[in-house]
This record gives C-alpha cells, structure tokens and sequence, in this order.
C-alpha cells in the first residue's frame, strides 16, 4: 500500500492519530494535505477545513486507503462538519478502501439509501404543523388530520413508516423522488443522512420513532408578495390575487399556533415557516416562554426575508445555544424588489449584513430559482460568496404555487441565456465547494434540454405577470428586460 489518506478535523490530534498510521503501514508520513496533488505516495491527514468537499473527494479517490479517524464531535468547528466528513468517507466507498478507526462512525444507513429508493428518516422523527399534519414539508398534501394527534400511534404515520421500510414508493413523497430522478440530492437524503448521525441511528435496527424535529407553519402573516408565493403563504399576495381575479375566493388572515404540542424533555430541533415569522406575535411569544422557562437548548430555525428585524427580536434568538437563520434573497438589486415586491433593496441587504456579522455561523441563505432570476443568479451568487464567505446556500426549484407550471427557470424561452448563465455560475467557487448549489445547478441545466418551449405557457406567465404589474404599478421592463424580450415569441407566432 504505497498511500494513505486520513480525514478528520484537521487538529494537531488529527496529525497525531495520522503519524500513528503511517507507523502501522510502514509507509513515510507526508502531513497535511490542503493542495492538489496528482500521484500521491505516503500518509497523509486532511478535513473539510483544509480541502472543499469536491476538492476532498477528488483526491480521495487518488489513495489506495481512505481512513475516518477517532475523534468525536467536539474535534469540530461544528455539528454539521463532523457528520459531513464521516458521509465523504460514504462516498468514497465505491471508489477507494474505506476504513473506520471507531465503527459507531460508519452509518449504514447511507447504504439503505441507495438500496431502499423509499426510506426516509422523517416519519420516524418529524412532523409538520399547519391546518393539518404531514410529516415533511416537502410532501404533495397533508398526511392526517390534527384533532388528538399522537406521533406514535397515529395509523397513517405508521402505515408511511411501513411503506418506507417495505420500498414502497409513497405518493406524497413525489417531491424527493422526482428530484434524485433527475440526479439531484433530495432532503430525502440529506435529512436521512443528518438525522441519523445526530441520533447515533447508525443501523436500521435502531430506528424508532421518536419526535425530536417539528416544523411550525404559523399561517399566512406577512409583509411580502412575492411572485413565486401563493396566498396561504401570504395574506397580502391573497387580497391581491382575489382583487385582480387570478383567485376566486380569500382564505383571509390564517393563524395557527401550534406550540403547545412540543415536547421540551425530546425536541432537538424547531424550524418556523412563513407567511414571516419576524412579524409573527404567536412566535414571539413562543420564544420569550423559552427564555423564560430556560428551555433554549434546542436548535431553532426559522426563514426569513429580513425586512422586519427588531431589537427585541434580536436580543431573544440571542438567548438560543443555537438559532440559524435562513435569509430568504431571490435576486439582487433591483431583481429582489421585483420578484419579492415591495422590499427594498437597501434595507433587506442592510439587515442581512447585520444578521450575518451578529450571527455568522447560524446563517444560510434560501433561493427560490424561477423564470425571473434565472438570469440574475450568478450576480446573486457572486454576491452572496464575496459579502457573506462561507454561508451555505440552499437552492429551491419554484414549482408549488398555482402559477408553477410556467415559473420554473427551465421555462426561460431563450435557452442559450440561460446555459450562458450556468455556465458563468460553473465558474464560482460556492458551485464547486457546496454539493445543493452543483447538483440543483446541474439539474436545471439537464432539465433545459428536455423541456421544449411552449408557446401557451408563455402566454399565460404574461397573463399572470402583467396582472400583477397593472395592480402594482410596475413594468416588467424596468426590472427584467431579458424577459420582457421573450414576449416577441408569442407575437412571431400569432
């Protein structure tokens, strides 16, 4: 064996452990490896904070032996870290031998994913609170009624538990299905692979059910009217789109307050969707008990568009061990204004600057890709990498709202546009080093060749679209010219 390569959490332990190895081996001990190298020969120690992930990987797969060393989660800058590295050494397996020094590290729960297309983590640890119940909120309807609703008795959960463990395909988990059948990584997956390593679930015999992560969907408050929402997510977007006639009926303000049903002595995580929590009184409440009653050692995650960030709200996510924000940010400049109307540019970038330089670590950003960013995304990108380094960012496809079927970004009628812009975001360094950017990237662009223009749809994205710009006063020109252009295609056509 004339190379080995160790992974773990690049500290003077890692140098240790590795020496140690190379001893074992009998091979020379070469140190860190934080640069490319093309015939490696000898031991060698690295981690994700010296190689980005494709970096990691692609060398991996140089070595005769990948080897995960002996350190436990504190060796790490964080949580996510030490889970990440132990799934590089996952992917490695095909490819190179894989060795683990502490066998509670090599989760088989990884394999299951490849072999069982069906198992997800989530009915056994999660469940979704609106109107009604779901386990995910990635899941194509509700799953059960809340009425007295038991995590662990209730027969539909049980039944999707069964199904997922048995491979067969649950219908309203078409979301992830269709996504890894298109090449790109579902929450299926990342939430399994998370999920499992934080719970020490390293086999299928020690998956239980047991709640420990609750998503809260408060209601339809908030004070944005984004193109790419609907109304239950906004109540201002509602109003509008019964005014104008592209709904036939309100749903009106929707409040829901679900918090009585967290369990303190269990949860681990809590994550609040919009309308916008910001603005929410039912979660301000909730966040003040916790602080009262000392019981923030929870992670807490909420989304958000950072129009509306008080002092009050601050100083109470700052009591949390851990609270994340994921800043929702569709385009920049004057793109954002236009697609999440009527935020200023100027005040959003403000409040997420401070967000980031109060709460470095426990920020991401949340993308939704549609026809109207489309050609704004690298802009948008770049400027994320250069303001905000390191931030993870999570790219979501828009195909949920009533308009869905003519939002999505491989819509965009002029294809060489966009394959330019992918290309131009190919050469960032956030699509190399962060896997969703690559693999969301890399599907819309396979997505474009199978997709023909459709001269109907078109006609309909204006219809929508000018409705909203007639009651807003705006002109899809002044904001997006390029696809304002496209509106010729359906004159050549007539």
């Amino acid at each position: 064996m004339k190379s080995v390569l160790c992974i773990g959490s690049g500290s003077q332990d890692s140098d240790k452990q590795a020496k140690i190895i190379a001893l074992k081996n009998k091979i020379e001990y070469k140190g860190l490896l934080s640069n490319y190298i093309s015939d490696p020969i000898g031991c060698f120690h690295t981690s994700l904070y010296d190689l980005n992930l494709n970096n990691l990987i692609d060398q991996g797969k140089k070595f005769n032996k990948v080897i995960f060393l002996d350190q436990d989660v504190s060796e790490y800058h964080n949580e996510h870290d030490f889970y990440e590295s132990q799934r590089i050494c996952k992917l490695l397996e095909p490819h190179t031998q894989v060795q683990f020094v502490n066998q509670s590290h090599n989760n088989q729960l990884i394999d299951l994913l490849k072999e069982n297309k069906s198992f997800c983590i989530m009915p056994f640890v999660a469940a979704t609170f609106e109107k009604n119940i779901s386990t995910c909120c990635w899941t194509t309807k509700d799953l059960t009624r809340k009425g007295n609703f038991n995590f662990y008795t209730n027969e539909e959960f049980k039944n999707l538990r069964k199904d997922v463990l048995e491979n067969k395909m649950p219908s309203i988990c078409s979301n992830c299905h269709d996504l890894e059948e298109q090449g790109i990584v579902s929450f299926r997956q990342t939430h399994t692979i998370e999920w499992s390593y934080k719970l020490g679930w390293n086999t299928l015999e020690k998956v239980k059910p047991n709640l420990v992560h609750y998503v809260m969907r408060p209601g339809n408050e908030c004070n944005l009217m984004c193109r790419t929402c609907d109304p239950e997510r906004s109540n201002l977007l509602d109003k509008e789109f019964f005014k104008i006639g592209i709904a036939n009926k309100k749903h009106g303000l929707i409040q829901y307050n679900h918090y009585d049903v967290i369990d303190y002595d269990k949860v681990r995580y809590v994550s609040v969707l919009g309308g916008e929590s910001t603005i929410d009184k039912n979660f301000i409440r909730f966040l003040k008990k916790c602080v009262e009653n000392n019981t923030t050692q929870f992670d807490m995650h909420i989304s958000t568009n950072a129009v509306v960030i008080t002092d009050e709200f601050l100083e109470l996510v700052d009591k949390f061990q851990n609270f994340e924000f994921s800043l929702s940010l569709d385009g920049f400049g004057k793109v954002n204004e236009y697609i999440r109307w009527p935020s200023k540019w100027e005040k959003v970038q403000a409040n997420m600057k401070m967000i980031y330089n109060k709460f470095t670590n426990k920020v991401n950003f949340l993308i939704t890709v549609s026809i109207y960013n489309i050609l704004n995304l690298h802009t948008l990108l770049q400027y994320i990498q250069e303001t905000f380094p390191n931030v993870k960012v999570i790219l979501m496809y828009n195909v949920d709202n009533k308009y869905g079927e003519i939002l999505p970004s491989w819509k965009f009628p002029n294809k060489k546009l966009v394959k330019d812009e992918l290309q131009k975001i190919k050469s960032l360094h956030i699509y190399h080093e962060q896997e969703l950017v690559h693999s969301k990237i890399d599907g819309i662009e396979r997505m474009l060749d199978k997709v023909d223009f459709d001269k109907q749809e078109l006609e309909n994205f204006f219809y929508y679209n000018d409705l909203l710009d007639s009651n807003r006063k705006i002109k899809l020109q002044d904001y997006i010219p390029e696809l304002e252009e496209c509106r010729k295609l359906i004159t050549k056509q007539t």
